[in-house]
């Protein structure tokens, strides 16, 4: 949906400036709900403060520095802000600062979504060879622009950003626009600003010469004024619009996915508290992001963080100590350095848990294992301590929803794996045991080329969730089991394609192979349960939406086909499941 009026009006001019917020991008929410929120956070992780004296500073400190939050440097602010701290001995500064940017960032992070229109309209803009410049006033480093944008591919869109805090310049004072005509080094005469704000966006735009367009959302200022009123929950409906917004406007970028690992990292950390564990060891390298999760949950939420540690393992490796006695002391050694005496704490990816079974029965450790799930397990393991928190299955049977959080496996090796090559051996050095590597070259350039982007931006919206709902159990089991049957059964053409591309990078380090069969829908055998158990066969059904990309009469067939499954297997689980949390 292209804005015609827009492209009138920047036809004669070779660079057009451009508000961010309630104009490239909305929020969900009031942007003067934002301070509450932010307080409210910090108060999570440091109890001993007082949330509504925290926004009296924050208030306090802006006006001390004149009256202009978007005009002042993010450090000194926060400086400004923990000088009033009554209990700032029991505070450290830089984590103080450290902790509170990563709350005001990821508050924003969780609450935006693209303007359609207005982003539309600039790429017809781009088409016609305009220079495009983002100029806003905002209390955060123009650098959080660049990952706002990331998850709907867009980072390197604009030529440039011009950031209030950067310059200590606004556009509410005009003195953002000087800077802007200085740096480009072009007449005012050839610039367009468009944005929401008439005073700051046109007026003060065109007594510098440079043509000023007033862009006005009046449903939106109409809802996210309603929701100020109010004081809308936003932390009730958090799940859903992030879904909407990143399945739908991102889907390459798979920032849905937060939502799983949120509901995973907030279940492993309130299961290990409970046992009172405090060391965690996460084996690579299905353990590698798991971990970086983990630990920014606690960063934002706990006012001690947890000890976590990362451990290089591999099937390889625990192949080889199976069958050599050398390789087996080297293994035992190596764990050895994180255990606490003869004790480790696991988390992985999962499946079959034959790490922890290995580490228990032929090593002699002492284990507590968490994983995503667990496909499996044999009567002689059942010794063997272990939780799949998605999905699990023991001698009662299979865990709630089982058929539809174990459909996916195969893509969560791929998304969660780490920045470094599989370890093949180990090594003693100086005393210490140490992991020998290998990257294969086709793991490498999956990772680099998308893994990398796909983990940031998850990282990103794992945060923003937790700043805003905490430990909060709002987001129950049966409905991250509906997000997820939206993953498996539906997607554009581009994230289906991406998905593929990831799949088709997998290799198997343990055998040095990238042969891999994955469930095809050739070879199912349907039976009666189909009808009762429609959700044991996602992991078929949701093979039909990559034929939409090879088969045009799929393109036809699938939105109903698709949309027929993914109903009958919303209701099944609905009758049988909707109060599992």
């Amino acid at each position: 949906m292209i804005n015609y009026c827009i492209i009138h009006k920047c036809e004669d001019k070779s660079v057009v400036l451009v508000d961010f917020f309630d104009t490239v991008m909305f929020r969900h929410i009031h942007s003067h709900q934002m301070m509450g929120n932010w307080a409210k956070a910090l108060v999570r992780k440091y109890p001993e403060l007082d949330e509504k004296k925290l926004v009296e500073y924050r208030n306090r400190g802006i006006s001390n520095w004149g009256g202009d939050e978007c005009a002042i440097e993010y450090h000194d602010l926060l400086v400004s802000i923990y000088k009033m701290l009554e209990t700032k001995r029991k505070v450290d500064l830089e984590e103080f600062e450290r902790v509170s940017y990563q709350i005001d960032y990821s508050l924003d992070m969780a609450t935006q979504y693209p303007n359609k229109e207005i982003l539309d309209t600039l790429r017809h803009l781009r088409h016609l060879g305009k220079k495009i410049y983002l100029v806003t006033d905002y209390y955060l480093p123009g650098k959080c622009y660049t990952s706002y944008l990331r998850p709907y591919g867009l980072e390197n869109f604009f030529d440039g950003i011009f950031c209030s805090s950067d310059y200590k310049k606004t556009k509410r004072n005009g003195d953002l626009y000087d800077e802007v005509i200085k740096k480009l080094a072009i007449e005012s005469s050839c610039m367009c600003m468009i944005g929401d704000s008439k005073y700051s966006d046109v007026i003060n735009a065109e007594k510098r010469g440079i043509l000023g367009y007033h862009y006005f959302p009046m449903l939106h200022k109409i809802r996210t004024n309603i929701r100020k009123r109010i004081a809308y929950p936003y932390e009730k409906t958090i799940f859903a619009d992030i879904f909407k917004t990143t399945f739908n406007e991102g889907g390459e970028t798979f920032g849905d996915y937060a939502l799983n690992l949120f509901y995973f990292t907030r279940e492993l950390d309130r299961n290990v508290k409970e046992k009172g564990i405090s060391r965690i060891g996460f084996l690579a390298r299905g353990g590698y992001f798991l971990k970086e999760c983990l630990d920014r949950y606690e960063q934002i939420l706990m006012p001690t963080e947890m000890n976590t540690y990362y451990v290089k393992n591999s099937r390889k490796v625990n192949r080889m100590a199976e069958k050599s006695r050398d390789d087996e002391i080297l293994l035992k050694k190596y764990l050895k350095q994180f255990s606490d005496g003869n004790y480790l704490c696991l988390v992985d990816e999962g499946w079959y848990c034959s790490s922890q079974i290995l580490m228990q029965k032929k090593l002699g450790f002492d284990i507590d294992g968490y994983y995503l799930g667990i496909m499996g397990r044999k009567n002689e393991d059942a010794d063997c301590r272990r939780k799949g928190i998605l999905f699990d299955t023991d001698g009662n049977g299979q865990s709630p929803l089982f058929g539809v959080f174990r459909t996916n496996c195969t893509f969560y090796e791929q998304i969660l794996s780490a920045p470094h090559g599989s370890t093949v051996a180990y090594k003693e050095v100086n005393g210490k045991i140490q992991a020998v590597e290998k990257w294969h070259e086709k793991e490498k350039e999956n990772y680099e080329e998308r893994i990398n982007k796909i983990q940031n931006v998850i990282l990103d919206y794992l945060t923003g969730i937790t700043s805003w709902v905490g430990q909060g159990t709002t987001l129950t089991k049966y409905t991250l089991a509906c997000f997820v049957l939206r993953q498996l059964m539906f997607g554009s053409s581009k994230r289906i394609l991406t998905e593929n591309e990831i799949l088709g990078s997998w290799y198997d380090n343990a055998n040095d192979t990238a042969d891999k069969k994955f469930a095809s829908i050739k070879n199912v055998h349907v039976k009666m349960d189909v009808f009762y158990r429609p959700e044991n066969y996602l992991r078929y059904f949701c093979k039909l939406k990559t034929l939409t990309l090879k088969h045009p009469a799929m393109k036809i067939i699938y939105p109903v086909l698709g949309r027929a499954i993914y109903l009958y297997c919303r209701i099944s689980i609905f009758f049988k499941y909707r109060n599992v949390r």
